[in-house]
This record gives structure tokens, sequence and C-alpha cells, in this order.
């Protein structure tokens, strides 16, 4: 059984983050356990206590930074440091990408394998956490994707 952990210090993102996962959960098979917190402590002290095996983390918390630093503390621990660990973030270019490339080197040198931009991609969404948990995108959410 797979744990995933959303940081987010929104609860409509959570949620939404949630629904996805739960959408791989259709059978017992692939059972996830999603774990969620709204703040860059609660994060860290779930990441040491339940070990995630993926961790989507709001770079934007409680100051712009905070998810990048509870996403370092995770990767400095010995215990913690093979979690993956993607930055989702709202990030607004604001026609500069030079901005994004920043923040998307920000987040590789914080621990972070994947950057993820909200509002997100749904089917390049299911792809990455299909990849990323090696668990079968279900068939009926794969009829809808192609359709």
């Amino acid at each position: 059984m797979k744990k995933i952990l959303i940081v987010d210090d929104r609860t409509e993102n959570r949620i939404m983050l949630a629904n996805y996962f739960k959408l791989f959960s259709a059978n017992d098979e692939n059972k996830l356990i999603i774990l969620q917190a709204d703040n860059s402590a609660a994060a860290i002290d779930l990441a040491y206590s339940e070990k995630p095996d993926l961790i989507l983390m709001d770079i934007k918390l409680e100051s712009d930074e905070a998810g990048l630093d509870a996403a370092r503390k995770i990767k400095q621990n010995e215990e913690t440091k093979d979690i993956t660990i993607w930055a989702v973030t709202a990030y607004v270019s604001l026609g500069n990408d030079a901005g994004v490339i920043h923040e998307q080197q920000l987040c590789q040198e914080a621990g972070c394998s994947e950057y993820i931009l909200k509002p997100f991609n749904p089917a390049e969404l299911m792809q990455k956490i299909s990849a990323a948990l090696n668990i079968p995108i279900p068939e009926e959410i794969v009829k809808r994707m192609n359709s």
C-alpha cells in the first residue's frame, strides 16, 4: 500500500489533488493512503513519521519558500532522503519564462524531482502519478482521457 502526502495551505487544493489519487484506488490492489498537511511543520512531521512514497509540496506555504525549506529538511534526513517530492506551485510568470526557470532550479536544488505548475493538465498529472507509483491508470479513466 503506497502513501501519498499532499501539502498545501488551501483546503480546496488538497481535496482536488487527493481526488486524483483516489481515482487510482478503484480496486484494493492499488489502494493508496492519502495524508494531508496544511503547513511546512506538519509536512515535515508526517514525512518523518509516515515515510510516504510521494510528497506533493506546495512551495508557497507560510512564506514564499516554506515548502522548499520543508523539502530540504526532508531530503537532509537520513530516513526520509529517498522520498520523492514534487513541487506544486501556482507561480505566475507574467510573460517572463526566466522566473519559471529560476523557480524550477530552486525546486531541484531543494530536492524536488518534478515541478508541476497550477493549473495542471489532468491527463499529464495522471500519467506522472502512474509512472511514479508504478500503478496503472484505471481503464475507465484511460477511456475518458482518450475521448
